[in-house]
C-alpha cells in the first residue's frame, strides 16, 4: 500500500469548521460532539502524525455521505 500524500488528511477544523478562522464546517458539530461519534465508532478514527492528529479525506467523506443520508430519511 503507498504512503497517502499529505494533502489526503483533514484536521478537525477543516471537518467541524472553525469561525474564528472562517472555516466553513463540512460536518457543522461543535467539537466535543464530533469526539464522542470519534468513541462511539459513528465517526472515523484519526491517525496520529507527529504529535498532530488526522483524518483520511477519503473517510470523511464516505462519512459525510452516509451522514448526510441519515439526516434525510429522518
Amino acid at each position: 500500500m503507498e504512503p497517502k500524500q499529505l494533502s489526503a488528511f483533514m484536521r478537525l477544523t477543516q471537518v467541524i469548521g472553525c469561525r474564528k478562522r472562517g472555516i466553513t464546517p463540512i460536518v457543522p458539530v461543535s467539537s466535543s460532539v464530533w469526539w464522542k461519534w470519534v468513541r462511539e465508532n459513528k465517526a472515523p478514527q484519526p491517525i496520529r502524525i507527529d504529535g498532530s492528529t488526522f483524518w483520511y479525506r477519503d473517510e470523511i467523506n464516505k462519512f459525510v455521505e452516509s451522514w448526510r443520508e441519515s439526516r434525510a430519511n429522518r
